[in-house]
């Protein structure tokens, strides 16, 4: 159940997410702490796992 290039498309469109993300809270708060850096990698990569799962299984069952 695990697509490699998927899985790398959705990680890249999430983590283009996370870099926005940062930016605002950087401009907003006028600072970034490497804790919510960390954090936001590591949420985005479970995120995109979770994305790649839900469209492969809607490719499944659409097949």
């Amino acid at each position: 159940m695990f697509d490699k290039s998927l899985y790398t498309k959705a990680f890249a469109v999430t983590l283009g997410l996370v870099v926005l993300g940062l930016f605002l809270s950087y401009i907003y708060f006028g600072s970034v702490t490497i804790t919510d850096t960390i954090g936001s990698v590591i949420c985005a990569a479970i995120v995109a796992f979770m994305a790649q799962l839900f469209i492969t299984m809607r490719r499944n069952e659409n097949s």
